[in-house]
């Protein structure tokens, strides 16, 4: 029904329709040339003053070494890794590093005490519970989203 208004609405009026639709294109196209690209964010390693490559949260540097880790860690962090991270977690609530120093911060990630890259197991005695902080310290800021 439209269609068939515009072509019987007269030449007048299907000039002045025209001539809004293009005032609406040139606006439309103005309005995002116009407005500021969004700033690229930093590197997401601590202290790291590099920006972040687009569509990555971390630099050049980073982003490197963080694709060198082995590919056969997905095997070893899978659903029943987070299963036992989540039930270590609920057992113990506090973060162990914080506990030593006399504060009482909640644990939010579970660290392997033997890296299982160095053979260590998910054995309750091979876990510690984190805060985030703690946990970027002892990795020396570079963690993985897997709670190792």
């Amino acid at each position: 029904m439209v269609a068939k208004w515009r072509t019987d609405c007269g030449k007048e009026n299907q000039e002045k329709l025209a001539l809004r639709v293009d005032l609406n294109r040139i606006l439309f196209k103005e309005f995002f040339i116009i407005m500021p690209h969004k700033s690229r964010p930093h590197c997401a390693i601590p202290r790291c003053p590099n920006y972040a490559v687009i569509g990555s949260a971390y630099c050049v540097e980073h982003r490197r070494e963080r694709s060198r880790r082995d590919p056969s860690y997905r095997k070893l962090y899978n659903r029943k890794w987070e299963k036992i991270s989540k039930l270590y977690l609920l057992k113990n609530p506090l973060c162990a590093e914080c506990q030593r120093n006399g504060r009482l911060t909640p644990a939010t990630e579970t660290h392997h005490v033997k890296p299982l890259s160095a053979g260590g197991t998910h054995a309750e005695s091979n876990l510690m519970g984190l805060c985030k902080s703690c946990h970027s310290k002892l990795h020396g800021g570079i963690t993985g989203g897997d709670s190792s």
